[in-house]
């Protein structure tokens, strides 16, 4: 059990994660708060594994399994990849690994399959695209490297309950 001071700039940090964590438990659209939170908790636990990790260079933590640095690898090619690669296939033959034991991993790391943490990270970064842009539907889904219009505003749905027009009204 680590024990390590934090500075004045995370604490603060860490208040603002709290008011965003409030604002998102009092959405009133259900599935979509439920997938905020998740990622929401998921970029905290993230943040403080790298905390733990940084403070562990001076002894005090166990070093990363290789399964969790593989886990941590294809996270890096998501963020890095997803606007242009949404197969599995993908992401495993840039770690040379198969695609089962991609599976195996993002299963044992996070309970959930490598497609749909695929499919989270094209979500999300649609949302950012919708909520920060003026980007048209249409350049969005080419943006995305989607096949047609109509095929991303279904996968859209399907992950969210709304189209990404309605999703840029709310």
């Amino acid at each position: 059990n680590p024990v390590f001071s934090t500075t004045s700039e995370q604490w603060n940090l860490l208040e603002i994660w709290e008011k965003q964590f409030l604002w998102i438990t009092q959405c009133q659209a259900q599935k979509p708060a439920y997938m905020m939170l998740r990622n929401h908790l998921q970029n905290f636990f993230i943040g403080l594994e790298s905390l733990v990790v940084s403070e562990g260079a001076r002894g005090q933590v166990h070093p990363v399994s290789s399964t969790r640095q593989l886990f941590n690898r294809f996270c890096r090619l998501l963020v890095e990849h997803c606007y242009s690669q949404h197969e599995v296939k993908f992401y495993a033959e840039k770690l040379c690994i198969t695609p089962y034991y991609l599976s195996k991993i993002t299963g044992k790391t996070v309970g959930i399959s490598p497609k749909e943490l695929i499919d989270r990270q094209i979500i999300m970064e649609m949302k950012r695209l919708l909520t920060t842009t003026n980007i048209s539907i249409k350049n969005l889904a080419a943006q995305l490297h989607f096949d047609t219009m109509s095929y991303m505003a279904r996968f859209f749905r399907r992950h969210t309950g709304v189209t990404p027009e309605e999703f840029r009204k709310q």
